[in-house]
């Protein structure tokens, strides 16, 4: 079973696609033709149905596909050539710091610069774990300009009880995050964000009768507490917390009060942000907590802010 789940990280871009062209992504090794003669077929059930190949599935929803198909889907290719770093592991969790610029996962099959091909290479059992072979053991993402904190689950009984965790919001999410202009709110913000059909890539923050128009695909409630930490005289320097988990959410909300992310230009900075490491969002997720999957104690993992965002603050506050 392949289930796509709506979160922070970029999977609600798979629900705007059609079913054929997502069975070409999540499962390795299947042509777009293939994936047609499937549907035709009534191999491919979603949500225990046989349907069209052009329909255009929901986070959430589960794609079911043979057995068969999955058992000759290739392997991503490992990488032991990446520097992963590990900031924690236990016997059911890695707790990995994402470089930005760094994907967390292959789109294609041949793409070998992501987390998971470095994880696969240190990790080789990390292959059965989780909905999709080009997503081992992620339990949760990010953006790949965005850097920070990712779980990855050693097992699939400790996958779906952490997934579980995010998707009933249990889990404590804290980023740091740079801003165009002087910001003055600080608190919740508590705003709904929906796909828009045909387009991919952006979410939109939808005002009460936005809401009602079927033009928008599924929208979900999306809570964000804000608080301020620096002001500097073009720029603030935030912590944002993430209550609910949306695509694009923090992005999508700061933007929506006029405030966006520097060099986050799909929603509203005017230029890139161009650092040592690469073009990169200042965006980092700094702080994660959660009840160990099989201790059930609290667990907390904290991050530094990378030196090329020391480096870009401090030259901004000169």
């Amino acid at each position: 079973v392949v289930e796509l789940v709506a979160d922070e990280d970029d999977a609600d871009a798979l629900a705007l696609q059609r079913l054929d062209k997502i069975l070409t992504q999540v499962i390795p090794g299947v042509s777009r033709s293939e994936a047609r003669r499937l549907i035709l077929s009534r191999l491919v059930r979603v949500e225990g149905r046989a349907v069209k190949k052009g329909l255009l599935p929901q986070g959430g929803d589960k794609i079911e596909v043979p057995d068969s198909v999955l058992e000759r889907s290739r392997e991503i290719t490992p990488n032991s050539g990446l520097n992963i770093e590990i900031i924690h592991e236990d016997e059911a969790l890695l707790i990995v710091n994402k470089n930005a610029c760094l994907p967390c996962h292959p789109i294609r099959i041949e793409e070998c610069q992501t987390v998971a091909n470095g994880l696969i290479a240190r990790y080789p059992y990390l292959k059965g774990v989780g909905f999709s072979i080009l997503q081992p053991g992620l339990v949760n993402r990010l953006d790949t300009k965005t850097s920070g904190i990712i779980v990855v689950a050693k097992n699939n009984e400790v996958f779906h009880k952490v997934r579980a965790m995010f998707k009933n919001n249990l889990v404590k999410k804290g980023y740091i995050a740079l801003v165009h202009g002087s910001m003055r709110l600080e608190g919740e913000i508590d705003l709904c964000i929906a796909n828009q059909a045909g387009k991919k890539t952006k979410v939109k923050v939808l005002n009460s009768k936005e809401i009602q128009k079927s033009k928008w695909i599924k929208a979900r409630r999306a809570i964000t507490h804000v608080r301020i930490l620096k002001r500097l005289a073009a720029h603030t320097l935030l912590e944002v917390q993430l209550i609910t988990g949306v695509r694009h959410q923090i992005r999508a909300h700061l933007s929506f009060l006029g405030y966006p992310l520097v060099g986050d230009t799909l929603y509203g900075a005017k230029e890139q942000l161009i650092t040592p490491e690469g073009e990169r969002y200042f965006l980092h997720a700094h702080y994660l907590g959660f009840d160990h999957p099989i201790r059930r104690n609290w667990i907390e993992f904290n991050s530094p802010l990378p030196s090329d965002l020391r480096k870009y603050l401090a030259q901004i506050s000169q």
